[in-house]
């Protein structure tokens, strides 16, 4: 039924080494070389760089090819690309898919539903580098619970929450599940209960961003000081500062603080202050989760705040 269509989107992992070492791809890619006619093996042994280039340049002009088509033949619909994100490490194209989706990031799509099939520090900070880097709009998929071990391992119910939460607070426009998944009652609860949280967060998240007034202070961890001649190194343990993220939107008068704790063992304990806030105001502080307000905490001055491992704090 066509009046049911909301979009056309184009799942494209074409891989860019694995295929098609024929003559007539051996030799456009030989001329790009200014070279004699390559044989697979001289491709391999020598030319293996940029026969990758070669080949994402061309997946990236079909993928461009397709929603040219689809701008003209079904203007009405939004076109959508899902394939395989940007990664913040270097060489930020994986090599297994051989799409990057700058190429693509140009108008010619309305949305990424992009697949960061993982969870975790990795999951937030290859989000942030993509949404830092594109202008395309995000709505990155997860799959929690697909059928394959090397997927669904890569979950917990927990994880899931900062996957979610991640999403609304660096800025994306959505987020889907793959549609395979088969979620259990503790999965299909966690999730319920988190859009809900972040139906809570909304205003903030699509107000103002003031990451630089954040400041935090970790409290429960210990400083070791390294000293060598003239040279001085700081070494703390628990490394809060290499697993935690952390978010300040203002809606209004009003702010939210986004805490995610990606350690896998150990709670944070940190002091939260807001740079700039008027001292000796009466504030509120209330954790939007459970509702409960902090007592006499004061932003401007800084209070103290615990997430727990592999936690989030609103």
């Amino acid at each position: 039924n066509i009046n049911n269509i909301i979009g056309i989107k184009w799942d494209c992992e074409p891989g860019a080494k694995e295929y098609c070492y024929c003559e007539t791809c051996r030799m456009a890619f030989s001329r790009s070389q200014n070279v004699e006619l390559l044989s697979t093996e001289a491709i391999n042994q020598r030319f293996a760089a940029q026969w990758f280039a070669w080949r994402t340049q061309q997946n990236g002009a079909a993928i461009n090819h397709f929603a040219a088509s689809i701008r003209r033949h079904f203007p009405e619909y939004p076109v959508i690309l899902c394939t395989d994100p940007l990664h913040k490490e270097k060489p930020h194209v994986a090599e297994w898919c051989g799409v990057d989706v700058r190429i693509s990031d140009q108008g010619q799509y309305d949305i990424f539903a992009n697949m960061p099939y993982y969870s975790g520090l990795i999951y937030y900070d290859d989000l942030e580098f993509n949404l830092q880097t594109l202008r395309t709009a995000h709505m990155p998929l997860i799959d929690p619970s697909e059928a394959m071990e090397m997927y669904y391992s890569r979950y917990t119910p927990e994880k899931v929450i900062m996957n979610m939460v991640a999403n609304a607070a660096l800025g994306c426009k959505g987020m889907g599940f793959w549609p395979g998944d088969n979620f259990d009652g503790k999965y299909l609860h966690i999730i319920k209960a988190t859009a809900g949280l972040i139906a809570k967060a909304e205003k903030y998240y699509f107000g103002e961003r003031l990451n630089g007034q954040l400041q935090l202070e970790f409290r429960n961890c210990q400083e070791t000081v390294v000293s060598e001649g003239d040279s001085r190194l700081s070494v703390f343990s628990p490394d809060f500062a290499a697993v935690t993220r952390s978010q300040l939107h203002r809606h209004d008068d009003s702010f939210l603080v986004t805490i995610f704790n990606y350690h896998p063992r150990e709670n944070l304990i940190a002091t939260v202050r807001l740079a700039g806030l008027p001292a000796g105001r009466n504030y509120q502080v209330r954790d939007l989760a459970s509702g409960v307000y902090y007592g006499s905490a004061d932003p401007a001055r800084g209070f103290l705040a615990e997430i727990s491992a592999e936690q989030v704090l609103l």
